[in-house]
């Protein structure tokens, strides 16, 4: 038995040995592992609020063909949003091409180019780059616009890229970029509406278009993760350019080397009254048609807006709509603008670098505020105004010269408020007016160490503010409220224009004060000439032709110094009309004078004493020599 035992242990041991040999070489199998799914929210702004969705894998949810959004907000009660899931380039371009409006579409994975806009009649005729059909997207969520640079869009000769030409308007109304925008090569010879959340953590842009007729863009915040990003550059805007943004301090905007022939506007300085005209009763059913009028009437509003000044006793143009929010992060830089409209703004971190600005700029009720980090241009700091005429348009009560940093350019422009209340029984206009060029002085004489300069700076805004009391002083004339404020207002409206006339109220007024005086001079010598010659010429030969008393009883001047002379007799009562002007001490030979020569001596005395004040208080200070010299 045990040698039985012993032979298939023998037997069994190789078959043993082989088949643990097996299993060690046989691979373990593998360990189950779990499908890991990332869920993204994606947050956009549909009929002016926000909604979200949730995406799998960068997957949308689709159901039946749509995608479902809801509102963001806790608060909103508003029903969910379902959007068609467009996934087909050939259906959308049929729609586009139909004129039809787009609305509560997203375009999945479709990446379009604002050449699949273009007309296919066109495209048959061999032209490629026009688009004669108003297009309309409303509540549509893109995955990403690109630039087009197909062959076709290019000249044959130079390779230089023809514009794609938009004959009528083109609206993306609450439109949202996933992925980002970029727009190149365009012109539009229509109104041009771009709002909704258009900036993402892709940069977007707009490159080398010309906007013909209004522009307006409205940028509502991105509040998906990450800094977003968008960037205009070497655009032309023949029309006002609306630029509206809120706030959100991950955003990013950059304007450069853009031209704008009309007005720039953040879009903050719109009035109650054009406010509650547009947004109190609207229907919301039209709503495409209701942005379209507000951004049309608003942009009329700006173009017309600064032709004039404005003297109101209720002030509309400028009672604006309370604004809570800041402008964060936008740059303007390298550009040429007619008008800039930063009215009612608030702005952190924003800049002005190298702007010309070629007549106004509004920053009534604006503010400019930086973080320790910024490093740019702050404020007013780097623009600049080519031409002599040009305006700063701020509030009495809220602006200040150091936190608008003014410069240089102090010298060439005026700063006033664009609307005046002459009749507002809560302020008191003329002490405004004077703290406020005060003021303007002030910042003058610490801000700049040229002497020249400052002296010739504060007769500058002398002279502005004395031109704002003047035109006070005349509406009090026309709408007095009584016989003493119209009796005052008269006496300080002549007086004010007296200075004017004669001496520019002390700002480059030595030509005014010269003619002036040469004026005087000539009218005294006239009048002396064909009424008072010879007792004239008789005086000055008695005063500087000394004989005895005898013979200056039988002395007649035109006998002793032979035939009449007319132009020799003038120039005697010229030298006798000169002597009395410029000598401020009135001699007691002229009390011998006949009375009617006498009370015109006198009178022409009083002028020239008139004018030696007039120069030693206004012109003869605006020199530094003769400030030193005679001590004023």
């Amino acid at each position: 038995m045990k040698k039985h035992l012993c032979k298939l242990i023998a037997l069994c041991l190789p078959a043993l040995s082989a088949y643990s040999q097996a299993i060690a070489q046989t691979p373990a199998a593998p360990a189950k592992t779990e499908n890991k799914t990332t869920i993204d929210t994606v947050i956009v702004r549909l009929n002016n609020k926000l909604y979200y969705a949730v995406t799998e894998n960068k997957q949308w949810r689709i159901n039946n063909g749509k995608v479902t959004f809801s509102t963001y907000n806790a608060n909103d009660t508003l029903p969910d949003i379902d959007l068609d899931y467009v996934s087909s380039k050939p259906s959308l371009v049929k729609r586009f091409r139909k004129g039809d409006t787009i609305q509560n579409c997203l375009f999945g994975e479709i990446k379009l180019s604002f050449s699949d806009f273009m007309d296919e009649t066109q495209k048959k005729n061999g032209v490629h780059n026009v688009c004669s059909r108003k297009l309309v997207f409303l509540n549509c969520v893109f995955n990403r616009i690109l630039a087009d640079t197909t062959e076709e869009l290019y000249e044959d000769d130079s390779k230089q890229k023809k514009k794609l030409l938009f004959k009528q308007d083109l609206m993306f109304i609450n439109c949202n970029f996933a992925k980002g925008l970029e727009m190149s090569d365009c012109i539009f010879q229509k109104k041009f509406f771009l709002t909704g959340q258009i900036t993402c953590n892709l940069p977007s842009s707009i490159d080398n278009c010309e906007f013909d007729d209004l522009c307006y863009i409205f940028s509502a915040p991105d509040y998906n993760k990450g800094n977003s990003y968008l960037k205009i550059h070497s655009c032309t805007f023949n029309e006002p350019c609306i630029f509206s943004v809120v706030d959100n301090e991950q955003s990013h905007i950059t304007i450069e080397r853009c031209k704008f022939n009309s007005v720039f506007s953040l879009g903050k300085s719109i009035s109650q009254n054009i406010f509650k005209r547009f947004h109190a009763n609207y229907n919301s059913s039209g709503y495409v048609q209701h942005i379209y009028n507000y951004g049309t009437y608003y942009a009329n509003f700006l173009k017309n807006k600064y032709n004039k000044e404005y003297y109101i006793n209720d002030d509309t143009i400028q009672a604006f709509m309370p604004n809570n929010h800041l402008i964060y992060n936008v740059t303007l830089a390298h550009c040429k603008a007619k008008i800039v409209d930063v009215a009612n703004a608030g702005m952190m971190d924003c800049s002005l670098e190298d702007v010309s600005i070629l007549k106004c700029i509004d920053v009534t009720g604006s503010t400019f505020t930086y973080s320790t980090t910024f490093t740019g241009k702050q404020a007013l700091e780097d623009v600049n105004f080519p031409n002599n005429n040009c305006i700063i348009y701020a509030s009495y009560k809220t602006f200040s010269p150091e936190a608008f940093k003014l410069n240089i350019y102090l010298e060439k422009i005026q700063i006033h408020p664009l609307v005046h209340n002459y009749f507002d029984s809560t302020s008191d206009f003329m002490q405004d007016n004077s703290n406020f060029f005060n003021m303007v002085k002030d910042y003058s004489a610490k801000k700049f160490t040229n002497e020249d300069m400052v002296t010739t700076l504060k007769a500058r805004y002398q002279h502005e503010q004395a031109a704002w009391e003047r035109s006070y002083y005349a509406a009090h004339i026309m709408h007095s409220k009584g016989v003493g404020d119209f009796i005052g207002s008269l006496f300080q409206w002549s007086l004010a224009w007296f200075l004017e006339i004669t001496v520019s109220t002390g700002y480059r007024g030595e030509w005014k004060f010269a003619i002036w005086v040469v004026f005087l001079i000539m009218l005294f010598s006239s009048i002396y000439f064909l009424r008072h010659r010879e007792a004239v010429i008789d005086y000055l030969n008695s005063k500087f032709n000394k004989m005895d008393d005898g013979e200056i009883e039988k002395f007649q001047t035109l006998k002793v110094y032979g035939p009449f002379s007319g132009f020799r007799d003038f120039a005697r009562c010229f030298w006798f009309s000169c002597m009395v002007f410029v000598d401020p001490r009135l001699p007691v030979s002229f009390f011998n004078l006949r009375v009617g020569l006498f009370g015109l001596v006198l009178t022409e005395w009083l002028c020239g004493i008139t004018a030696i004040i007039l120069f030693l208080v206004f012109l003869a200070s605006n020199y530094p020599f003769i400030h030193s010299l005679i001590g004023i």
